[in-house]
């Protein structure tokens, strides 16, 4: 088991990193969102967001991955009520920011933590829009490309976040259009 803490900067950064004393996690997430953080606090947000729903972590990585969900689950919602019902993948579309009671209660309810005392309803406000995009040198163009991804199966996203894929399945087959259904995703990409 490896021990990892998220701690967080002045900077506004969000940082994984081993901690004596933190809960254990398995050996593949710790690598999953060790590689992730590594890369970054919006890769590291997107890793617990979308790729780590449903696995028992500790407190404080919950509690960032309730943050980050919330926040592709917005993307979700946005993009499938486009205009017209069609959004443009090539562009995520506007999240709104929190209303001040809802940032205030997240700053008073995020977990003790190293660098707290720098989560401010200014900082909640910006973030993850500001890590996923302009902090982390994302396109917003690109990261709208990724959006059809978090509308797949979550047993799809687990084989591939995992290696277990079918070898013909590929990004550039996993951003094409795909039926709604997860069973009829299941067929199309042969599992």
């Amino acid at each position: 088991m490896i021990r990892l803490g998220l701690r967080f900067t002045s900077s506004g950064r969000l940082l994984c990193e081993p901690v004596d004393d933190a809960p254990g996690l398995d050996d593949a997430m710790a690598a999953r969102l060790g590689e992730a953080f590594a890369r970054g606090s919006g890769d590291g947000l997107l890793r617990l967001g979308a790729g780590e729903v449903g696995q028992a972590l500790p407190p404080v990585f919950v509690s960032w991955r309730d943050f980050a969900s919330r926040y592709v689950a917005a993307l979700c919602i946005h993009a499938a009520s486009a205009e017209g019902g069609q959004a443009d993948a090539s562009v995520p579309p506007e999240v709104p920011t929190p209303d001040e009671a809802e940032l205030a209660s997240l700053v008073l309810t995020a977990p003790m933590m190293p660098g707290a005392e720098y989560l401010t309803p200014e900082v909640r406000k910006r973030c993850p829009a500001e890590w996923l995009t302009e902090a982390e040198r994302i396109e917003r163009g690109y990261l709208g490309s990724l959006l059809p991804l978090t509308l797949l199966a979550p047993d799809i996203v687990e084989g591939v976040l995992d290696g277990r894929q079918p070898e013909a399945v590929t990004l550039p087959r996993l951003l094409q259009p795909h039926p709604a259904p997860w069973a009829e995703q299941r067929v199309a990409v042969g599992q």
